[in-house]
């Protein structure tokens, strides 16, 4: 995997290193809002590169996002990464070769996964 951002770095908060650290464009308002807000992402049936997968739920409700790198789809896995609060800091997680429905459940019971969106 060619992550452009190094495992254990600082990478903010998931939506920030989603958006602006990862793709350099800015979620408008809480996730859990705009990954449903047509006029700043599209939907998509299933994951493809370079894709934002998207959770609801969690401790504080506030859901979690991460990249979907790279999708292969002839072994239905993909290269994935996101940031996330690792004791006192936000640190970027690079996940290579997860397969697709391992990562549907990686952020565990508390949240429900939602599905995959793309900037427009």
């Amino acid at each position: 995997m060619a992550n452009k951002f190094e495992d254990g770095a600082y990478g903010g908060e998931c939506v920030t290193y989603a958006g602006m650290t990862y793709f350099g464009k800015r979620f408008n308002v809480n996730v859990e809002a705009e990954v449903y807000n047509a006029s700043t992402v599209r939907k998509l049936s299933g994951p493809k590169s370079q894709c934002i997968a998207c959770w609801s739920g969690g401790p504080t409700g506030a859901g979690h996002v991460g990249v979907v790198e790279t999708w292969y789809p002839d072994t239905e896995t993909m290269d994935y990464s996101d940031s996330n609060f690792v004791m006192g800091e936000y640190k970027i997680k690079n996940r290579p070769n997860i397969p697709r429905t391992e990562l549907e459940d990686i952020c565990g019971s508390d949240f429900t996964f939602q599905g995959y969106v793309e900037f427009k």
